[in-house]
């Protein structure tokens, strides 16, 4: 069985390398041009290629999540007093604090995918 993953972009199952960057740092190189992180270590970059992170989809459907909250919450705020609210304070705060929130969230369930042998977005 290979080290190595297919590459996201071209699907490739083989030809990878391990290169060198300023002596010392390695990355995973696909033959289509697509490269995976500068690591420490020639483990780390294997790693690291055969991680597929959550990313993209799941990123977005918690952006959107927060828009709507955004939305409901000035929208709550202006039917109970008449005025246009603009967030600001801890309502910000709030929003931002759970985004933050969100992406620890995210960054944990690629974790756990990837303990488990699943990875997300595939």
């Amino acid at each position: 069985m290979s080290r190595f993953k297919p590459c996201p972009f071209c699907k490739r199952t083989e030809g990878f390398q391990v290169k060198t960057v300023w002596k010392t740092y390695k990355f995973v190189a696909c033959k289509c041009k697509a490269a995976g992180p500068v690591m420490r270590t020639e483990e780390e970059a294997i790693e690291a290629w055969n991680t597929r992170p959550l990313g993209v989809k799941a990123r977005a459907v918690i952006r959107d999540m927060l828009a709507a909250y955004r939305q409901l919450v000035r929208d709550w705020l202006t039917a109970k007093t008449g005025l246009i609210w603009e967030l600001s304070g801890s309502i910000e705060a709030d929003c931002k604090r759970a985004e933050m929130d969100a992406d620890r969230m995210v960054h944990a369930f690629d974790g756990r995918l990837h303990e488990i042998g699943m990875e997300a977005d595939e």
